[in-house]
């Protein structure tokens, strides 16, 4: 690394580094269009400051101007990711919980009335569930656009990982039985700038990826593939071998977006660095 001291925190090193280049902060954040007490966090090793989901951008986009050869960049982001790791919360109190009411009589046979009546509870809203769309007629493929936060999106998603994760599985092994080669689905994705992903496949499985420019990668899903991605603009994407582009203009990030075999279903675009949103809902391509 540039100006390397072990005895200096890596935030400090790269603080020194840029005043060393004469590089001010608010040219910075004019350029990047990141609000300047997010750079002055990365400088001070308070990334708690910063939406969780949008450090590593912030931090990729800051070490961009720094102008660090390759090497040194890597080095960089994987000690900021070391430092990330070692920062989060470990949530141990709450499992402890759980485990010691677990083992309470009374709350036992709570669990057991509810295992009892929950077939029961299911079957009902089947049928309900039946019956109202027996009475449909036609169904309009726009619904409205509800705006998300890129951090509420990340939640949502690994909520649904966590609750698909804690279903039997048979349950997964019947939905992969009955999967037809037609509804599955290939993307293909080519990065034209450095650019951080995560998809999650069937709500199941999460991936997460930093692509650097020219970095190719393919996924491929039984049904369906939810996106957020840094840079809307840093990368172009093919569905089953159909070109589709870049996602949005330079300064845009993919909030949320959901592919299936018929293309995007839904996209959200979200302006960093401005109060400016761009939303496209439920739209196939």
């Amino acid at each position: 690394m540039e100006d390397f001291e072990k005895s200096i925190p890596f935030f400090e090193q790269l603080k020194k580094i840029r005043i060393s280049k004469k590089l001010d902060l608010k040219n910075i954040s004019e350029k990047s269009r990141i609000q300047v007490k997010y750079l002055q966090a990365i400088e001070e090793g308070q990334f708690e400051v910063i939406p969780e989901v949008y450090d590593k951008l912030f931090f990729q986009t800051y070490l961009g101007f720094l102008e660090l050869d390759k090497e040194t960049e890597v080095n960089y982001y994987n000690e900021f990711r070391r430092f990330r790791k070692i920062s989060e919360p470990k949530h141990t109190t709450t499992i402890r919980k759980i485990r010691s009411q677990a083992s309470d009589p009374e709350i036992i046979e709570r669990f057991k009335k509810l295992y009892i009546g929950l077939p029961i509870l299911l079957i009902v809203l089947i049928v309900i569930i039946l019956a109202l769309n027996s009475t449909k007629v036609s169904t309009n493929d726009e619904e409205p656009v509800e705006e998300l936060s890129v951090r509420q999106v990340a939640q949502e998603l690994e909520q649904k990982q966590l609750a698909d994760s804690t279903a039997p599985e048979n349950t997964a092994n019947a939905e992969k039985s009955g999967i037809s080669p037609e509804k599955q689905v290939s993307v293909g994705i080519r990065a034209i700038e450095d650019t951080w992903l995560r998809l999650v496949k069937d709500k199941k499985d999460t991936l997460e990826y930093l692509l650097r420019t020219g970095n190719n990668l393919t996924q491929t899903a039984d049904s369906t593939m939810e996106f957020l991605i840094g840079k809307a603009y840093g990368i172009r994407m093919t569905i089953n071998s159909k070109n589709i582009g870049v996602l949005g203009e330079r300064g845009d990030v993919v909030s949320y977006m959901k592919v299936t075999s018929a293309g995007i279903v839904s996209k959200r675009l979200k302006r960093i660095g401005g109060n400016t949103v761009s939303n496209v809902s439920d739209s196939v391509n």
